[in-house]
């Protein structure tokens, strides 16, 4: 199932979710799925849709008229369909890999670890306040959001612009 959902395999994955879910393992079909969205699927988002359906699922099967299976496979069609269209990249997991690899040789003395990077130690930190920072020096952290959002149609509200007030 899980090797279908990476693939956009939809038939396949669906028929292997309804296997899992007929052979009694209905909580590890919706596992997978939660595992697939998480770890395969760029999109944070879909790994909220796929939690709610998940959610809906258990409600459902368990509050309406409709049987149990009828639900659930309505439910895990919807899942593997999400899942399976949902663009694939392994982004976080290659990040994970990196930290746990980085991580084993900083504790076997192999590497120094990272720096607290100094625009970390501002107002909001105890090494910051020490340094003396201030309020008014973390507005600058507004030019360092990268990637940089459209627009920002409050930010002269706060930082002051006659043409928009």
């Amino acid at each position: 199932m899980q090797k279908a959902l990476r693939r956009s395999d939809i038939k396949t994955a669906m028929w292997f979710a309804h296997e899992l879910v007929e052979f009694g393992f209905r909580a590890y079909a919706f596992k997978v799925c939660q595992i697939v969205a998480a770890e395969d699927c760029s999109d944070p988002m879909t790994s909220v849709r796929v939690h709610a359906l998940v959610e809906n699922a258990k409600h459902a099967s368990n509050n309406f008229h409709k049987t149990k299976e009828q639900w659930l496979n309505l439910f895990l069609a919807k899942l593997v369909i999400e899942i399976a269209r949902a663009p694939k990249s392994w982004e976080s997991t290659h990040l994970a890999m990196w930290v746990e690899k980085t991580r084993k040789q900083v504790m076997r003395g192999e590497i120094e670890p990272p720096e607290v990077p100094a625009y970390a130690a501002d107002c909001h930190s105890a090494i910051g306040r020490a340094r003396g920072a201030k309020l008014s020096g973390f507005w600058g952290e507004y030019e360092a959001l990268t990637p940089m959002a459209e627009d920002d149609e409050f930010y002269s509200l706060v930082h002051g612009d006659d043409e928009a007030l």
